[in-house]
This record gives structure tokens, sequence and C-alpha cells, in this order.
């Protein structure tokens, strides 16, 4: 989406802006002001106006909504992308919609440009899919099939993640824990997301992280084939229900432990969290399906 001309700060009304500078907006930045109210909490993330009426905003982390000003950094518009690329513990963030994003902060947008590039800033992308979602009919959006079946090079065997084993990993890597955007795009076997559990950030496409894990999937599935396929014996533990019980806990004990320098969109490591997600819905599908003996 192509960025709108600087926007001089209003001097009256918001209906006086509007019709002074509505020739200057594209459709989806000036749907977004409407949108905005006084107040607009999405995700995390909390934009107010400074002056009622005004083009003139505030963000911060919606969970430091009471914070006196003075208690927080204000971030430069030309820092806020750098800044909110990492979360409370100093790790990156590979996806600007995980829950993690970093406290004790404000940005100051005085005009409607600047609100765009701010938000860009938060969540990129967020005017455009934003507007394609309540403007657009029908809605833009792909399926994983579809997308994952354009992908060449190092996502092209992510093509090779089908039915169940779909649904399980999407589930998996797109999970409230791990994103806050509401995913549109569709799987099979697996309802689309609500704002409600999510949030109005809209997904329209898989990211690069679910790509990855996909492949990830794919390549675990290979190996077991292999397995199979070449006599080896598949690994087995029988387990009783306590036992289930205390595999449950200390997967649940490791994915509410936060490495500072983990990488969390590095699906090899064992203790990757969506690894640990993985493994914790297998256990609960089995316990589910009666496998383990009594």
């Amino acid at each position: 989406m192509q960025n709108s001309e600087n926007i001089a700060a209003p001097e009256t009304s918001r209906q006086s802006d509007l019709d002074t500078t509505s020739a200057k907006l594209n459709p989806a930045l000036e749907f977004f002001l409407n949108e905005i109210g006084e107040r607009k909490e999405i995700a995390q993330l909390l934009v107010q106006r400074r002056t009622p009426g005004a083009d003139d905003f505030e963000f911060r982390h919606l969970e430091d909504e009471k914070r006196a000003e003075s208690e927080l950094e204000t971030v430069l518009l030309d820092q806020a992308q750098f800044y909110l690329s990492f979360n409370d513990q100093g790790a990156f963030r590979p996806i600007k919609g995980a829950p993690d994003m970093r406290h004790g902060w404000r940005l100051l947008a005085k005009n409607a440009h600047e609100l765009e590039l701010a938000l860009q800033a938060v969540y990129p992308g967020l005017i455009a899919d934003y507007y394609a979602v309540h403007q657009m009919d029908p809605i833009p959006v792909t399926s994983y099939d579809e997308f994952a079946g354009r992908q060449t090079g190092m996502y092209r065997n992510a093509k090779n993640l089908k039915g169940d084993r779909a649904a399980q990993a999407v589930q998996t890597a797109c999970g409230p824990s791990f994103c806050m955007k509401r995913r549109y795009w569709t799987v099979p076997g697996l309802d689309t997301d609500s704002a409600e559990v999510k949030s109005e950030v809209p997904c329209l496409e898989p990211c690069a992280v679910m790509l990855e894990w996909g492949r990830k999937v794919v390549r675990m599935d290979q190996i077991a084939d292999k397995c199979v396929e070449s006599g080896a014996e598949p690994m087995t533990w029988t387990l009783t229900p306590d036992e289930a019980k205390s595999l449950q806990a200390a997967i649940d004990i490791a994915r509410k432990q936060t490495d500072p320098a983990g990488r969390t969109a590095d699906v090899a490591s064992p203790l990757n969290p969506r690894r640990l997600e993985w493994v914790s819905q297998t256990l609960n599908h089995l316990l589910e399906k009666g496998a383990m003996r009594e």
C-alpha cells in the first residue's frame, strides 16, 4: 500500500479535517481513521486521540493505559519498528502479531500520515488488511493448500502438509498463545478464528513462520515413514494415566519457561514453543482416544 502525503495537523474538528484533506488520504487510511473514534484497542495496542476530534494520536501498550506519561519511554517514529522488534526480555519478535509486545513505551503521531507509519511499525499491513476485511466483498483470502502450493525454494516442501496434519500444524502455529492475528485463510478441518479469541488484526495468508513450521512437520513425518520403510522398530512408550499426566505437566512447565536468548521461529530446537505445543496436543489426542493403557 502506498503511503499518503504528509498532512498538517488539523486546527478544527475531525469533520473539517476530512473535508479539507480527504483527497490526500487513501481509502484504507481514511476508513481506519473513522474507526478509531476517540480511542481504539486492537490486539495489545491502544491508540488514543490526544485532542478530541483531532488527528493527533498517542500509541502505547494496552496494559500501560493507566501508567503516567513520565513512567513511559517516548519512542520516536523512525525508531518504532526496531524498538518493537524485541519483547520485554530482549528476544527478537519474528511475528509482530505475537502476544509479547514490550511494555513501557509511548509513541506520538501528529497527523494521519504519521498514524499510518506508526501502525505499520506496530502491526505491519494492518491498515490495508483491515480495510479489505471490512470493505471488500469477497474478502481476498487464500487457503493453506493454495498458498503453500505456490511456494518454491526452501518452502516448497510445505505443500506436502495435508489433511489432519495440516489442521493440527495450523492450530499449533497460529493459536492465540503464539499469534493474536485473526486468521481468515482456511485449512480443511479447522474453523477460521473469531475476533473474540484473537483480535481485530486480520491475517489473510500464511506467514513465513507458519510455512517454516509446516515444512518441519512434513520433514518429521517423512523421517517417520523412512523408519517404517527400512524396517526399523518405531519408538513406543506405554504410559499409565498418571505417567501421562506427569509428562503433560512437564511439557506445560517447559512451555511457560521463557529463554531470553531463545528464537521462537527456530523450529529445529527441541524446546521450540510450537514443538512443545505439538507434543502436548499429540499427547492430549492420545489420551482422548484412550490410547494409553489403564
